[in-house]
């Protein structure tokens, strides 16, 4: 927060302004949890787990990163816009982004795997 705040000086006090980005700032406070419990998943279970499941687990991890860095370019792209998104929407949009993809990816990795 200091690195992107705004410092002034009103009689003698130095008062401190952080910057809010709206949508921004609630996709990046929320927007990693799916891939830190995919993650946390895979180190905890993955001496245990099947090929199956670990490939699993890796396809969900990739999505939801690859879901997270796709929702908040939009995100970003609508703040410079001035589109105001709402809270919920601005989460739902942003996971089912990173669930469509990882069924896009699952579906690929099962057709791969056909031919093998």
């Amino acid at each position: 927060m200091l690195f992107f705040s705004e410092r002034t000086v009103v009689s003698g006090s130095e008062i401190i302004t952080a910057q809010y980005w709206g949508q921004i700032d609630q996709w990046l406070g929320t927007g990693l949890i799916l891939f830190f419990v995919i993650f946390g998943h895979y180190l905890l279970y993955s001496k245990n787990m099947s090929r199956i499941e670990k490939n699993s687990d890796i396809v969900g991890m990739k999505s939801a990163l690859i879901g997270f860095i796709l929702w908040l370019l939009i995100t970003i792209i609508t703040f410079l816009f001035r589109i105001t998104i709402p809270y919920s929407l601005n989460i739902a949009g942003g996971y089912i982004i990173i669930i469509s993809i990882y069924f896009l990816m699952r579906k690929n990795l099962y057709e791969i795997s056909d031919f093998e």
